[in-house]
This record gives C-alpha cells, sequence and structure tokens, in this order.
C-alpha cells in the first residue's frame, strides 16, 4: 500500500507542524483544514491538517507514525486557518498553543466520544417580544444596519450612560439578522421544493419557454452571532432578558459549563445550528462557521485580557477576525478604554453616544469627606452613610455597598512583634477569608486555617491569640452592616462565595425579587446589573485604586466608580450615591459629580500624548521568572543590553514585579516601548533568538500589556 504525507500542527506549545503518513485510500479525505487524531509519544490528539501533500522526508519512512482517525463533522475553513496564525502571529504564541484554545475539548479526557450531537436552537420571529426603543436608539440600531448592508468589516462604539440602553440597541440589531436568517431559510427551503417538483414534471423546456413562477436565487446563507461579555456572573440576567424578547435561550459558553454540554455547543458552532452564543473572551476561539456580527459588552473590562497558557485580549482579536471575515463587530461601553474612545473620535470607528438613562432620572452624587466626618475605631460605614441606609430600609427600597477589597481583612499581623503573616510561595501577604476559616494568598491560592474560635499563634514568636486583622475587607463591612442593621436581608458578592453560574443565577433572581435589601460587594456586583429596586449605592473607599503607578489607575478608577454609580436608580425612583473619600478634591470625583466625561477622556489623553505612552506608541511587556533570583535578573539585563536603542526605541527595567516572588519563582519586568512604525513583533522575535534560555527560566511576552 503507498503512502502519503501530511503535516499535523498539535495543540502543544510548537510552531511547527509534525508530519504523519496516511495510506492512499484516505487521500481524498484528508485535506487541508481536516481535524485528525494521531499518536504523540505515549497518547493520541486530535489536531489540525496544515498541508495535505507534505513531500516525502528524509529520513526513514517508517519512523513517521500514521493518522489514526478523521474527524468527519468538523472542518477549518481557510480564514478559521488563517485567524490562528493572526493570533499567534500578533501576540507571539506558539501556533500550537492557540490551536488548543480552539480544540482543547476534543482532546478533553472527559470527552472521549470523537463525534457529538450538536446543539441546535429553533428560532421564530413570530414569537419575537422587542421592547419599543427610543428616537436616538432607534436611529443608531438603523444605521448600523444599514452600514451592514454593505457586506464589509466595521467596528462600531456604542457609548452610552448607564441605563441609556445600549444593550436595547444591539438586541434590534440581532433581531434583524435573525428574521433576515429565518427568510432566507424558507426561501432556500421554497426553491428546493420547486426544483423537486419540476423535476417530477420532466417540463419540456421548448414548450414552456417562460420562466416558471416561484422559481428563487440562491439565498444568502444565515448567519451566526456572538456576544462576549466579560465576566460569566452577567451572563445570568442577560440571558434571561434574551430569552423574555426572542422566545428561546441562547447557547452559553463559559468555564462552568460542563465538558459534555461544551462539546454540544462547540459542533453546534461548528456546523452553524448555533445561531446566537453567548460567553467569556474563550468564546471567540470557537470554530465559527459562519459569523455575522460579534457584540462585545462592557468593551472597557479587564477581564477580556487573557493573560494564561498565552497573551491575548479578546476585543482586538475580534476586530482582527472581523476584518479578516468581513463582518461588523459592535463595542458596547457606559466608560470606554482610552485606546477604543480615540479610535472612536478619530473616526476610525462609527461612534454612537446615547446621552440619558432610558425612563430613569440621574442620579444625585454626594460625596462623604471622611477627614471631617470622622469614623469610630474598627468602623467603616460613616453616621451619613448609615442613615441613608435606614431611610432605605423603611422605604423598603434596596442599598448596595461597594468595596472593592475580597476578604475579611488584607493584613494579619502579631501584635506582640509585629510580623505580618505572609504566604510561604510569595511575596505577599494572607489575607483572613473569616467565612472560610481560612488565610489566603490572592495570588497562589495557598490556604492555611484560621478561626477566631482557635488559638491564634504566632509562626514568629509563639506568641498565644497574639493575631490582629488590619484593613477593611467586604466581609468586615458585611459584619459590621449585620451590627447596625440586625433584621436587614443582606447578600454578600464575591468570586469567593459566588463561585457557578447556578449561585449567580439564583442570587440575581433573589435581588430581583426584592428579597435582599442590602448587596455587599465587589467589582463582580459592579458590572451590568439591572435591578429595578436599588436605589442608593454607598461607596465605602473611593481611594484605593488612586495611588497605583501603573498607566491606567486613573482610566480604571474612573471606570469603576461609573459603573458602580450606574447600578442605582434605574427605573422612575432616582437614585442617590454616597461616596466616602480623604481626598474629595480628586479630579476624578469632579469630572463623575459634573457628569463630564469628555473632559475626563481628553485630559487622560493629553497626558498619555505628553508621556508618549498607547495609544500613541507600541508596547510590549517581558516578564522574567526562575527559581533563583540573579539567574532571572540576570536574564532581564541581557535582554535589555540585547534592543537596539535609538530615537523610534525605549527599554525601561528590569524592575521587580510588585509580587517579586510567586510561586517560589522571582520575578522581573523589562517594558519595551516603540514608535507606531516599527514592527514590534518582528524586533522581539529577532532579539529572541539571539538569546540563550537557562532551562529554569521562563519568559512571558505580552503585546500591548494591560
Amino acid at each position: 500500500m503507498n503512502n502519503y504525507f501530511v503535516s499535523v500542527l498539535l495543540p502543544l506549545p510548537f510552531d511547527e507542524a509534525f508530519t504523519y503518513k496516511a495510506s492512499t485510500e484516505t487521500e481524498n479525505q484528508i485535506k487541508v483544514g481536516n481535524l485528525v487524531k494521531v499518536p504523540f509519544r505515549n497518547k493520541e490528539l486530535w489536531g489540525l491538517v496544515t498541508k495535505a501533500d507534505t513531500e516525502k522526508p528524509d529520513f526513514d519512512e517508517k519512523k513517521i507514525k500514521d493518522v489514526s482517525q478523521i474527524n468527519q463533522q468538523l472542518h477549518f475553513d481557510d480564514n478559521l486557518i488563517k485567524f490562528i496564525d493572526w493570533i499567534s502571529s500578533y501576540n507571539l504564541a506558539p501556533r500550537g498553543l492557540v490551536l488548543k484554545a480552539f480544540i482543547g475539548i476534543l482532546n478533553s479526557d472527559k470527552t472521549k466520544k470523537p463525534n457529538f450531537t450538536a446543539k441546535n436552537q429553533l428560532i421564530d420571529s413570530e414569537k419575537f417580544f422587542l421592547k419599543d426603543l427610543s428616537q436616538s436608539q432607534e436611529n443608531v440600531a438603523q444605521e448600523i444596519l444599514d452600514e451592514m448592508k454593505k457586506d464589509e468589516h466595521f467596528t462600531s462604539l456604542i457609548d452610552g450612560v448607564t441605563g441609556s440602553g445600549k444593550t436595547e440597541v444591539y438586541f434590534a440589531i440581532i433581531a434583524q439578522i435573525l428574521r433576515q436568517a429565518q427568510d432566507d431559510s424558507k426561501l432556500k427551503a421554497k426553491d428546493a421544493k420547486e426544483k423537486e417538483f419540476l423535476n417530477e414534471q420532466e417540463i419540456d423546456t421548448q414548450s414552456h419557454p417562460e420562466p416558471v413562477e416561484g422559481v428563487y436565487p440562491e439565498p444568502v446563507e444565515g448567519g451566526q452571532i456572538l456576544i462576549l461579555l466579560p465576566e460569566i456572573a452577567l451572563t445570568s440576567q442577560l440571558v434571561s432578558r434574551f430569552e423574555e424578547q426572542f422566545g428561546f435561550k441562547p447557547a452559553l459558553w463559559h468555564s462552568k459549563i460542563s465538558p459534555k454540554e461544551k462539546k454540544e455547543i462547540f459542533y453546534g458552532v461548528a456546523s452553524g445550528s448555533v445561531k446566537v452564543l453567548i460567553g467569556a473572551r474563550s468564546a471567540l476561539l470557537l470554530p465559527f462557521k459562519k459569523l455575522k456580527l460579534i457584540i462585545i459588552d462592557e468593551e472597557h473590562d479587564s477581564s477580556f485580557k487573557q493573560e494564561d497558557v498565552f497573551n491575548f485580549h479578546a476585543r482586538d482579536m475580534a476586530i482582527l477576525k472581523g476584518k479578516l471575515e468581513k463582518f461588523p463587530v459592535i463595542l458596547s461601553s457606559a466608560t470606554p478604554c482610552l485606546e477604543t474612545y480615540v479610535n472612536a473620535q478619530s473616526g476610525k470607528y462609527h461612534h454612537f453616544i446615547l446621552e440619558t438613562k432610558f425612563n430613569a432620572q440621574k442620579s444625585s452624587i454626594k460625596l462623604i469627606d471622611l477627614r471631617q466626618e470622622k469614623l469610630q475605631t474598627n468602623h467603616f460605614i460613616s453616621q451619613n452613610l448609615k442613615e441613608e441606609i435606614a431611610k432605605n430600609l423603611e422605604s423598603k427600597q434596596q442599598s448596595l455597598l461597594f468595596l472593592n477589597r475580597r476578604g475579611y481583612a488584607p493584613v494579619t499581623l502579631c501584635k506582640s512583634c509585629g510580623e505580618k503573616v505572609n504566604c510561604p510561595n510569595c511575596s505577599s501577604y494572607l489575607v483572613n477569608h473569616k467565612n472560610l476559616k481560612r488565610l489566603v494568598c490572592h495570588y497562589c491560592g495557598v490556604n492555611e486555617k484560621f478561626s477566631s474560635v482557635e488559638d491564634k499563634t504566632c509562626r514568629s514568636c509563639d506568641e498565644k491569640d497574639s493575631l490582629v486583622n488590619i484593613g477593611v475587607g467586604v466581609e468586615k463591612i458585611k459584619e459590621e452592616v449585620e451590627q447596625l442593621f440586625p433584621d436587614a436581608r443582606l447578600a454578600l458578592v464575591t468570586s469567593d462565595n459566588v463561585t457557578n453560574f447556578k449561585e449567580v443565577d439564583e442570587l440575581v433572581k433573589k435581588i430581583a425579587n426584592q428579597e435582599i435589601d442590602i448587596i455587599i460587594g465587589t467589582k463582580l456586583i459592579a458590572k451590568g446589573y439591572d435591578f429595578a429596586g436599588l436605589t442608593l449605592v454607598g461607596i465605602v473607599d473611593a481611594d484605593s485604586g488612586f495611588y497605583s503607578s501603573e498607566l491606567r489607575s486613573s482610566e480604571r478608577s474612573y471606570q469603576l466608580l461609573k459603573q458602580v454609580i450606574g447600578r442605582a436608580g434605574r427605573r422612575e425612583k432616582q437614585g442617590r450615591v454616597f461616596i466616602q473619600t480623604y481626598n474629595p478634591k480628586n479630579f476624578i470625583f469632579e469630572k463623575i459629580i459634573q457628569g463630564d466625561k469628555e473632559s475626563f477622556y481628553d485630559f487622560e489623553i493629553q497626558n498619555r500624548e505628553l508621556m508618549q505612552m498607547p495609544p500613541f506608541m507600541k508596547m510590549a511587556s517581558f516578564v522574567i521568572s526562575d527559581f533563583k533570583e540573579n539567574t532571572a535578573l540576570g536574564f532581564a539585563k541581557a535582554l535589555i543590553a540585547s534592543f537596539p536603542t535609538n530615537e523610534n526605541i525605549e527599554i525601561f527595567g528590569p524592575a521587580p514585579m510588585p509580587i517579586l516572588r510567586l510561586k517560589n519563582r522571582y520575578h522581573y519586568r523589562v517594558f519595551l516601548k516603540v514608535e507606531k512604525k516599527i514592527n514590534l513583533q518582528k524586533l522581539i522575535k529577532d532579539v529572541m533568538k539571539s538569546l540563550k534560555l537557562p532551562n529554569s527560566l521562563r519568559v512571558k511576552i505580552d503585546i500591548d500589556p494591560q
């Protein structure tokens, strides 16, 4: 039997494909884009055929292993293969790791079955029950739909204040796409039926020269829609709203769904039977048959940046995919990221502004100056805020207390010797999580048992009952609220106690049904929720984000505060917001109270341009780590010395990471900044090729670091 050879890219950290052989019996079956199972070392893996006519290698053919199976249900088209290559090239990630993000579910030990039933969505446009749009919402939706008729890529930003109805705008666009797809499907079915009828009748074309009525041209294939959200916690309410208005449930894709369901959705997306998918950033890396639209809700959110396995930003890669496959991308946010805002202002993106809340009044915002209103010892809620919460309870309205700090207290120390309780693996403190009765490292996850009931002995000096908590987390706020309002029904909302989709769904329903009086939470509760009864927001510590040295600290503080404020007063009753601060004259507060978003963005843009920072320059970051600090630092210095230095290139560092020791590895960072005209990826590749990495050393490259 004769053999021929194929190149197969495997879901492993390699750029190059591996050569396998197949018998001539399968030659016509195996093509570029096929997914095939092949042996690799001591296991079998599904991989992607990147070349189907590979030349015979110059080594012993007997050493080349055989393709063992072809997946008959899946095929990656040229655009999808190009997209994998583009993600790899832009982010300097191995092609195999990018492929793994696309087909990892096929190699899951929990889903061995090679073929799977595809998830199917039955759509009936007669069951659509969309909400009426205001004139401004209607104008935005219609302009985007008109632009979509050109079948070209464009990026739009729907930039609207919280509660202005951005979701309703893109629901209207989705409805039109689905209606068109359904009409096309009916047309196609009618066309097929007519052709079948004509064949049966064996019409004599000479005696019937006129065209037969009811024979239609080939219809346009219906497309798919992807809605990306930054957090799975947000999907619960959006899914309910979607199902209510469209009469069917969208498919969901995130880390908490079962492997079996993931595989069904995977095949449904690949076959085109899944028309609407709502998911986290990894949903972008699914083999869609024909995407028609991507919507990125809360586009400014840093959760869209992946920083494990390989780095990529889902928003930027979605726009890249839209350009490649010629379909539109819609970005939606009340507080766009600076890069998006600059692109919208410059005309690169279509910019649509919704300036008023839909059926709601503007919330009142007041600052509580903690320099004047002194807090009681070990208390963190001011008298003013207590009184406002009491008023809300009396009027049976809901309140939200926001503090972006998990746990009970960020630092635990010994009152005898002064030593802090540190993580054994990292140069960070263990955080007291009183609910869990454990001290937890928020970086590596190591935890130790710790209970207020048990003897609290210092590890450094062996003094008993000497450990005390310093600082405040949301658990301590909850404890204070329980003492102040013992009859109130409370909900604590953090990533520690809301860990799966079912818990999120139950909590959202309880809040929506007015079964909760006071919500206490971190940024998890600040994003995108719409609770009709929530009229009071208290921000316990508004200052914590202002003192970071990070480039985006002001931008993120502004975004987070605006998001939290936007939870109040989303119906007829006016919302009230109280912000506790030791710095009431801060520029950010001034612009938030004035409602002057434009001035804030202009100020930030001027600063970035003055400092020659993104989006006016390109940046990359290198995180170098090793078990030995000297090895990591030495390589960081060698890396810096390897780059050319001129007026177009600047390099900074090495600097220790904020957490120097993480999981027993020492981490140093180097920043590279170049003019926009420089090919950043090529520059980095050339330098990295010239360096030899010690076996124990790791270099993590991040293009466009956040």
